[in-house]
């Protein structure tokens, strides 16, 4: 738990509300995105706490190109995607990965 004192120049102090951080909720430990770069199937391994979790992946413009909820594991068919950079975002209740992926046929 944290909580923010902040103390203005006249010495007044105001306190922020009390905050819970959660540590390793969405490490690279609990999720797995591989190959990277990816020629034809792109590979999503979660661990049990993560399971149905929202798959977003957007192309270098910022555009949603893919959207899927999984359980524990997925394949994804790259074959579509044209070559080039894009992100993949992993949600669920305990927070959101981000991962950088090349697609490259």
């Amino acid at each position: 738990y944290y909580r923010i004192k902040a103390v203005s120049a006249d010495q007044s102090v105001i306190y922020s509300d009390i905050k819970m951080i959660r540590t390793g909720s969405m490490s690279l430990n609990t999720i797995k995105v591989f190959p990277n770069p990816v020629n034809d199937l792109l590979n999503i391994q979660l661990n049990e706490a993560l399971k149905n979790s929202q798959v977003l992946i957007y192309c270098a413009t910022g555009q949603l190109v893919y959207e899927t909820m999984i359980g524990n594991n997925a394949n994804i068919d790259t074959r579509g995607f044209a070559n080039g950079l894009y992100t993949i975002q992993i949600k669920n209740d305990l927070g959101l990965f981000k991962q950088t992926l090349l697609i490259q046929h």
